[in-house]
């Protein structure tokens, strides 16, 4: 195995490969170029947010609300793409493990979470305490449970990573890589050691996982046995998919 293995020599190859994530979308909140902000300098935002677990057609509201402006080491973040997940389902849903916190911080009257765990945001404001994050930035989020369901936020600079380098990355790509490539980097790198020439076999391969494991595998030198259901119309387009990203077998 290459010793310059790391996630962020990585990201960049991988990104320009563009896997499918689950459910990429920009937000659907506000047209992009727009922002509302008041008088006072506060930037008005909207949030999907829920009080209760339940099924998110039935617990799932948008909330409107304002933003201060930043302050101390604080940012205030306009997010440019949040993706759906599963995890993030079995969030609302409250099935999964990590459980997001419920404040009224948004203004609510009982206290709510936002939905989502991974995207990209570009830093609107800094406050005079922030010192690695500046104005233009982009950043993800460092944990899961941040709440990015929504069109802007305000959150401590060490809350978030900024993006070093996003010369010719989209929003897309950024807003989906702390998620499904961090999983197949793990699945890759935690438990065997494969080494350049090696194979390993993954099922459900043509997930965000398993299509980021096949190009992870193929930037660094692995083979890979990829498993797929059958479907009526037949696997052969979905085979030659996988296979333009690095596939071996399928």
């Amino acid at each position: 195995m290459p010793p310059t293995k790391s996630l962020h020599a990585a990201a960049r190859p991988l990104a320009r490969l563009s896997p499918r994530p689950s459910s990429p979308t920009t937000s659907p909140f506000s047209h992009p170029h727009r922002r509302h902000i008041s008088a006072y300098g506060y930037e008005q935002a909207k949030a999907l947010i829920f009080s209760t677990y339940g099924e998110p057609k039935d617990v799932l509201s948008l909330h409107g609300h304002s933003v201060s402006p930043a302050h101390s080491d604080n940012l205030t973040l306009r997010f440019l793409a949040s993706p759906i997940n599963p995890a993030d389902i079995n969030q609302v849903q409250g099935v999964y493990p990590s459980k997001p916190s419920f404040t009224r911080a948004l203004g609510t009257a009982a206290p709510a979470a936002v939905g989502g765990n991974e995207g990209v945001a570009e830093v609107l404001s800094a406050g005079s305490g922030a010192k690695t994050v500046a104005k233009g930035d982009w950043v993800i989020v460092r944990a899961p449970g941040f709440g990015t369901w929504r069109t802007h936020a305000q959150t401590p600079e060490a809350a978030v990573m900024r993006i070093d380098d996003k010369a010719g990355l989209t929003a897309l790509q950024v807003g989906t890589v702390g998620v499904n490539p961090c999983t197949a980097y793990r699945m890759l790198t935690d438990y065997v050691d494969v080494r350049e020439g090696g194979w390993f076999v993954q099922n459900g391969a043509n997930s965000g996982v398993g299509r980021a494991a096949i190009q992870l595998g193929r930037l660094w030198g692995l083979k890979s046995i990829n498993v797929v259901r059958a479907r009526p119309e037949g696997v052969e387009g979905l085979a030659r998919e996988l296979k333009d990203l690095g596939a071996d077998v399928v």
